[in-house]
C-alpha cells in the first residue's frame, strides 16, 4: 500500500504542534527544546508489537549516526503508556527517544488516524518540511529519502535568518 495524503498536522501558525511526551526509560521530551537547535523526524507508529512498525523503528538504528551528522533527531512516538514505549525501545535496543502518546492525543493533532503510521520532518525552527501518512499499511519514505531531506534542512533556514547560510561568492576582478 502506498502512502496516502491526509490533512496533516494542525499547524500553530506555520509551526508544527508542540508536545511534551514521556520518554521510555524516564523523563520527557519537549518538542520545543529542539527549536533553534536540531531538525526532527517524527515517526508515528501504531503499536509496539506490530512487526511492520518495529521494522520502521529498527531501520533507523543503523542510520542514527547520519541523523546526528545532519543535526537531526529521530523521535519514535507510540500510542499508549510509557511501558508500551519501553517495550519497543527494549526489544530493539534503540538509543534514540521512544515516546509514549497517551490515548494517541498527539498523533491525532498531527493528523494520524487510528491504526495509521506517519512521518513528519520539521526543520530546526519547527517548520514542517515533509509529511507522509500511511493510514492503511506502513509505506513511509525510506531512510535515504529521510536523510536526504534532513541534510538539505541542515543547510537551509526557514526561520528568517539575517545572515545567509553560505557566504556569497567573491566577485572576480575585471
Amino acid at each position: 500500500m502506498t502512502a496516502q495524503a491526509s490533512a496533516g498536522p494542525q499547524l500553530e501558525g506555520n509551526l508544527v504542534p508542540a508536545f511534551d511526551l514521556a520518554r521510555a526509560g524516564g523523563g520527557a521530551v519537549r518538542l520545543r527544546a529542539y527549536r533553534g537547535r536540531r531538525s526532527v523526524a517524527l515517526f508515528f507508529l501504531h503499536a509496539p508489537d506490530c512487526a511492520p512498525c518495529r521494522d520502521i523503528a529498527a531501520v533507523i538504528l543503523p542510520h542514527y549516526g547520519d541523523y546526528a551528522f545532519a543535526d537531526a533527531e529521530p523521535l519514535v512516538i507510540i500510542p499508549g503508556s510509557v511501558s508500551s514505549a519501553e517495550q519497543l525501545r527494549d526489544a530493539l535496543a534503540l538509543p534514540f527517544p521512544v515516546l509514549a502518546d497517551p490515548e494517541a492525543a498527539t498523533a491525532r493533532r498531527y493528523g494520524v488516524t487510528a491504526g495509521g503510521v506517519a512521518l513528519l520532518i520539521a526543520d530546526r525552527f519547527g517548520a514542517p518540511a515533509l509529511w507522509c501518512a500511511a493510514n492503511e499499511g506502513h509505506a513511509l519514505p525510506g531512510q535515504e529519502a529521510v536523510l536526504r531531506e534532513l541534510a538539505y534542512l541542515s543547510h537551509t533556514c526557514s526561520g528568517g535568518c539575517a545572515t545567509p547560510i553560505w557566504p556569497p561568492e567573491p566577485e572576480s576582478a575585471p
